[in-house]
């Protein structure tokens, strides 16, 4: 009896001396995203999600002040939307290295005081790559071995003892987590360490951090957009290219263009107009003024009608009687008689001396 006694003293003794670290669960002491927009200068530390994806970056700060080192850290985030999943997009992770940058103030963090730098394509050589890995469904847990940067920053940081990490993408499909303002305690962030990750939640993907040598820090490449293919709708096509960041990720871009007509095989036909004769002039109602037309060809296939303007002629009557059918001498010329004789006249139907005879018979 005493010896199993002895046993479990020096078993428990043992594991005391033989700990790294302590299991516990640590919440973020903040968090926010940024974004590279019109509102690049605005902070969203209270917002309940973290987004990311080309134009967005997601922070999170840890206070680790009078932490040890830990044999395992995982960083468990809850997806809450997700565009890139249909993409199968990766997020990648980095930490902050720099010894000078204590921690980002989530009330006060944007994209133009950003510690990764401001360049969406890169970052500078304050932030160390972690890890990716590609969301597939939403609401899942997602685990990132943050074992490195947790000890790094533990034996690096006396006295400022912040783990900031931040989360960025190369697509333009966006994927939303839940932040330390989420409403439901269960989804917001937090690295569980050692034994306590047996308490973590079930994950969908756990990505462990790769060894030192087998880290791959991502570096996109892009080939030349490819010639403009057209679509089934419209005038305009589109132009692919691939870009490979050298870890094993691809990602394709579409851009709009402008479809090239190709030139048939067929000679191409220099016009040469000829024209045919003026028909006769048209006159149109009440009017001695019409048109008359001629029509082009100009041996392409193409026509066109040509038109102008010209005067009728009009017979001219010789002798009152003609103009007044039974008119003679001896009967008078009403004034409605005599008011279209004038209009006559002045469409050149009558002549001069005529009119002045009709006058004449009116007047009596």
């Amino acid at each position: 009896m005493n010896k199993i006694l002895v046993t479990l003293i020096c078993m428990m003794m043992l594991l005391t001396f033989t700990s790294v670290g302590s299991a516990e669960k640590i919440s973020p002491m903040g968090d926010s995203f940024v974004s590279d927009s019109v509102f690049r200068n605005t902070m969203y530390g209270s917002y309940p999600t973290l987004s990311v994806n080309k134009y967005k970056r997601s922070y999170l700060i840890f206070n680790l002040v009078g932490k040890s080192k830990v044999q395992k850290a995982k960083l468990y985030l809850r997806v809450k939307d997700c565009n890139a999943c249909t993409s199968q997009s990766p997020v990648y992770a980095y930490y902050v290295n720099d010894v000078n940058i204590a921690y980002f103030d989530e009330s006060d963090i944007r994209w133009t005081n950003q510690m990764c730098g401001t360049d969406r394509n890169q970052v500078n050589s304050k932030c160390t790559y972690i890890g990716s890995f590609t969301p597939s469904k939403r609401y899942a847990y997602y685990a990132i071995d943050v074992t490195d940067a947790y000890n790094y920053v533990v034996e690096n940081f006396p006295g400022r003892i912040y783990l900031n990490i931040m989360l960025s993408s190369n697509s333009y499909d966006n994927v939303d987590f839940a932040s330390k303002d989420y409403l439901r305690i269960a989804d917001k962030p937090k690295i569980y360490t050692d034994f306590d990750i047996v308490n973590a939640p079930q994950v969908d993907i756990s990505i462990d951090t790769p060894s030192p040598s087998a880290v791959c820090y991502p570096t996109w490449k892009c080939s030349a957009y490819g010639e403009c293919k057209p679509r089934s709708y419209g005038t305009y096509g589109y132009q692919t290219k691939n870009c490979n960041d050298g870890c094993g990720h691809t990602q394709l871009y579409q851009r709009r263009c402008t479809i090239t007509v190709q030139p048939t095989s067929q000679p191409k036909c220099t016009p040469k107009w000829t024209c045919g004769s003026y028909s006769a002039c048209k006159t149109y109602e009440n009017s001695n003024w019409g048109y008359k037309h001629k029509t082009c060809v100009d041996g392409c296939g193409h026509s066109s009608t040509h038109k102008i303007r010209c005067t009728v002629s009009q017979p001219t009557p010789t002798s009152l009687p003609a103009i007044f059918g039974d008119l003679n001498n001896d009967r008078k010329i009403s004034l409605s008689e005599l008011i279209t004789a004038i209009r006559k006249w002045s469409m050149k139907r009558y002549t001069d001396n005529q009119l002045i005879q009709i006058v004449r018979i009116y007047a009596g």
